[in-house]
């Protein structure tokens, strides 16, 4: 069986997996879900925490394992799971870009959302211009558009903000680092955060050995959590 690290994306917690880890477990895996610095329940002051500090964070949990792990990243989660694979390229079996941000080296997160025209949702931004938070509406109509409402109520709450600096920060990622890591990236077709197209021209810059696609909004873990836990599976069979 195999060990996982799932990292969730921006203004979420690791808490968004509550209905993957169950199903994987029950499989025999190790699941970990830890919140990020600064997301959560991590108590780090949002607004003092780089993405240096949420590689390293995930970067020193991989070190403590017996195993080589199983590294998802959900949105904004790719950005730090790629920093990860560059450091630590031998201790992870595979990285797994779930609707995911698989940046170009020197990229950051903001200039690759640009790459395609498309609609973006509300960002309510702080007065010191150092966090932003989506708004409910947009929550609900980018991220959860074919998730049931009534779990997307007791979402709303949960979140928090989220650092501007973060999603400008490039990321440094090289062949011999994260490019000997074997990738997956897992495609959601109804997706208005990370629309279809940008999630096949970051596959382009960085082929992947295998491409899933899941016929649900930006948030699988909600919308169809069973699909998703089969192809983590699969994914577990095929690097065997």
């Amino acid at each position: 069986m195999a060990s996982f690290v799932l990292v969730h994306g921006g203004c979420h917690g690791g808490w968004c997996w509550e209905q993957v880890v169950p199903l994987l477990e029950a499989q025999g895996h190790h699941v970990l879900t830890p919140d990020l610095p600064g997301a959560g329940k991590d108590t780090t002051p949002i607004r003092d925490v780089t993405l240096a500090d949420r590689v390293t964070f995930i970067s020193d949990l991989i070190m403590r394992q017996s195993e080589q792990v199983i590294l998802v990243g959900h949105s904004m989660g790719g950005t730090v799971i790629s920093g990860v694979a560059e450091m630590l390229s031998h201790r992870i079996a595979a990285v797994v870009y779930l609707a995911a941000f698989m940046l170009k080296n020197g990229e950051s997160m903001w200039e690759s959302a640009v790459r395609v025209a498309a609609p973006t949702p509300e960002l309510i931004t702080a007065d010191d211009g150092k966090v932003n938070l989506i708004s409910a509406p947009s929550i609900r109509e980018f991220f959860y558009n074919t998730t049931p409402p009534s779990v997307v109520d007791n979402i709303l709450p949960r979140l928090t903000e989220e650092s501007i600096l973060i999603g400008a920060t490039p990321v440094h990622v090289t062949a011999g680092g994260f490019g000997q890591v074997p990738r997956y990236y897992i495609e959601t077709g109804h997706d208005r955060a990370i629309v279809p197209e940008l999630q096949r021209l970051m596959q382009q810059d960085w082929p992947c050995r295998k491409v899933f696609e899941i016929d649900t909004d930006h948030s699988p873990f909600y919308s169809a959590p069973e699909t998703l836990a089969a192809y983590f599976q699969a994914i577990a069979e095929d690097i065997k």
